[in-house]
């Protein structure tokens, strides 16, 4: 970590992420990160994390879906996962590349041109160069982001683990997936590929003040929900395209996610 980013060499920032890389580095991905936000004083509360679903999430070859609205995300579903070697994450290139320990387990995005569609979206892509480095062209974007797809397809026909995040961040029901998602289902050559989907809530723009002591009473409680597995070929049988795969997906998520909503109400 000796060539941080701006971003990184924010004091308190900066000892927090040692802290994150050399638990990852002692303790393996999901350990390590549970044990960091432990350290923090966040604890994670999981629902539906049953003999079957831990049976598939710890020793079969499963895609991870998860909803993404917030860039706390990843770590709290890291750290609600059962530790496992073979364990990958696709994530945003920019909060890992100065954590090579981290990085063992992560699949790169390249995705700052993507979201750059606006007058704000511009300032926040130029603030992220400023903070986190140089940015790529688009054309270098999308040749990484297809190597990493490939890459992503290829551990889950290993009989790995890959936690994936296709939605673009914004309320479930208001919008539209990458179809990264379904590229890779397409590609990967496993039938016995199993999907389990997660659903986040909680988390906030605020939560990397959770770094500060005393602040993770003030910003409430994280819920991980898990849903039953069930086979991906189920769903490769009346979708073909990667579009009609993610939409496919898209609708199965978010029925799942209004009929677990309404339990709760």
């Amino acid at each position: 970590m000796d060539n941080l980013p701006l971003f990184f060499k924010i004091p308190k920032i900066s000892s927090s992420f040692r802290s994150l890389e050399d638990n990852i580095k002692e303790k393996g991905l999901q350990s390590g990160v549970a044990h960091f936000l432990s350290s923090l004083g966040t604890e994670i509360e999981v629902i539906g994390l049953n003999r079957e679903v831990k049976e598939t999430l710890l020793t079969r070859p499963v895609l991870v879906i998860a909803n993404h609205p917030n860039s706390f995300d990843p770590l709290a579903i890291l750290s609600a996962l059962p530790p496992r070697e073979d364990a990958y994450v696709v994530l945003s290139s920019d909060f890992y590349e100065s954590m090579p320990s981290f990085g063992t387990y992560a699949i790169p995005v390249y995705i700052r041109n993507q979201t750059a569609k606006s007058e704000w979206s511009h300032l926040k892509l130029a603030l992220k160069r400023v903070f986190f480095g140089k940015s790529l062209t688009r054309e270098e974007e999308k040749t990484r982001n297809q190597n990493s797809l490939n890459l992503t397809s290829r551990k889950l026909t290993e009989g790995g683990s890959v936690l994936m995040f296709p939605s673009p961040g914004k309320a479930i029901g208001e919008e539209k997936w990458k179809r990264g998602v379904g590229m890779v289902l397409k590609t990967t050559a496993n039938t016995n590929l199993k999907i389990v989907m997660a659903y986040i809530t909680g988390t906030s723009p605020l939560d990397y003040l959770r770094v500060f002591p005393q602040t993770c009473k003030y910003l409430g409680d994280i819920w991980v929900t898990y849903s039953k597995p069930y086979y991906a070929s189920k769903l490769l049988e009346s979708a073909k395209s990667a579009e009609e795969i993610t939409e496919k997906l898209q609708g199965q998520y978010e029925n799942w996610v209004n009929i677990i909503t309404k339990l709760r109400e």
